[in-house]
C-alpha cells in the first residue's frame, strides 16, 4: 500500500477511458493498492462521471450495483398504475420489456417514433432491481429532452416490480388486446441447479403471458446461455400455448434484411459486448 497524490489522470479498470480523458483530477489523495483497484477511488471517479453525465445530458452511468436479485425474496404485489396518468394515449398497443435494466434498449427503440413524430405504441419496462429503475426513468427524461417537439409524446415508462409476481395483474390492468409484444432479453440464467427455480420463464409465467397477451402477441426472447435456452424452449413447448415462429443462433454479424425486419430491436449493451452465439426466438400464440 502506498500514498499517491494525483496530479494527472490515472486510468483504472472498469472505468471508460474515453470518459476519463474529459476530467482533470488534482489534489486527490487516497491509499491505493498496486493494482489500482481501491474502492474509494472508483467511487470518487464514478461520482465525477455521474455529475458530468447530468450536466451534459448523457445517459446516466450507474455505479456498481448488485447484478443478481433473488425473485423469490421479493414477492411483493404492486397496485398497477393508472395508465392514463403515465401515457399520453393509453389505448395504443403495448410493448412490455421484462428485465429492462437501465432502459437503454427501449430508449434506443423509441427513437423511431420520436423521429417520425408518430406515436405507434406504448413502451413499458419492468425491472426487479430498484436502483436501475430510478436510473432508467432519469435516462428517459434526459433522452426525451434531447428531442424537440416531443412534449406530447410520453410513450415510455419504467416500473420496479417482480415480473413473476406482478405480470398477470399488471397485464390485466391494460385494456384487453393491447399487449402486442413482450421482450425478454438475456434473463438471469441462474446457473446453479438449486437456483433454477429462480428463473423468470417457468410454467406459470408462460401461462400468464398467454392470459394477458393479444391474440397476435409476439414474445421475443434472447439468451447466450445454452442451458437456459434449452429450459426456455422446454417451458414453452410443454405449455402447448405458443408456437416457435422464428429462431436463429446469432453471431452478431447478420446483414440479411429479412432477418432485420423480423428482429427489429436495437442491440442491448450486453449484446454489443457479447455478441456471439446468441439464441433469438419468437413465440406466437397457438390458434385455439
Amino acid at each position: 500500500m502506498s500514498h499517491v497524490k494525483f496530479s494527472k489522470l490515472v486510468l483504472f479498470p472498469s472505468i471508460n477511458n474515453n470518459i476519463l480523458k474529459r476530467f482533470k483530477f488534482t489534489n486527490v489523495e487516497r491509499q491505493i493498492s498496486n493494482n489500482g483497484k481501491n474502492k474509494d477511488i472508483r467511487v470518487y471517479l464514478n461520482n465525477k462521471i455521474d455529475n458530468f453525465n447530468n450536466i451534459n445530458n448523457k445517459y446516466i452511468k450507474s455505479s456498481k450495483k448488485r447484478q443478481h436479485t433473488n425473485p423469490l425474496a421479493n414477492q411483493q404485489k404492486l397496485e398497477p398504475p393508472q395508465w392514463k396518468e403515465i401515457y399520453t394515449n393509453p389505448n395504443l398497443p403495448f410493448l412490455i420489456d421484462i428485465g429492462s435494466c437501465e432502459g437503454h434498449m427501449l430508449l434506443d427503440y423509441s427513437e423511431q417514433f420520436i423521429e417520425n413524430k408518430k406515436q405507434e405504441k406504448n413502451l413499458l419496462g419492468l425491472e426487479i432491481r430498484k436502483p436501475y429503475v430510478l436510473i432508467a426513468n432519469q435516462n428517459k427524461n434526459i433522452h426525451q429532452s434531447n428531442f424537440q417537439n416531443n412534449n406530447n409524446n410520453n410513450n415510455i415508462h419504467f416500473i420496479w416490480c417482480n415480473a413473476n409476481t406482478n405480470i398477470l395483474d399488471m397485464g390485466l390492468s391494460i385494456p384487453k388486446g393491447l399487449i402486442k409484444e413482450v421482450t425478454i432479453f438475456f434473463p438471469d440464467p441462474w446457473f446453479k441447479v438449486r437456483h433454477h427455480k429462480r428463473r423468470l420463464i417457468n410454467e406459470k409465467f408462460v401461462k400468464d403471458l398467454f392470459t394477458i397477451g393479444s391474440d397476435d402477441i409476439k414474445i421475443y426472447v434472447q439468451t447466450d446461455s445454452e442451458d437456459l435456452y434449452n429450459d426456455i424452449t422446454t417451458q414453452f413447448n410443454n405449455s402447448n400455448l405458443f408456437s416457435l415462429t422464428f429462431y436463429i443462433k446469432s453471431d452478431g454479424t447478420e446483414d440479411d434484411e429479412e432477418i432485420k425486419n423480423i428482429w427489429k430491436f436495437p442491440k442491448s449493451r450486453y449484446e454489443r459486448y457479447f455478441n456471439k452465439d446468441i439464441h433469438k426466438l419468437i413465440y406466437e400464440k397457438k390458434k385455439q
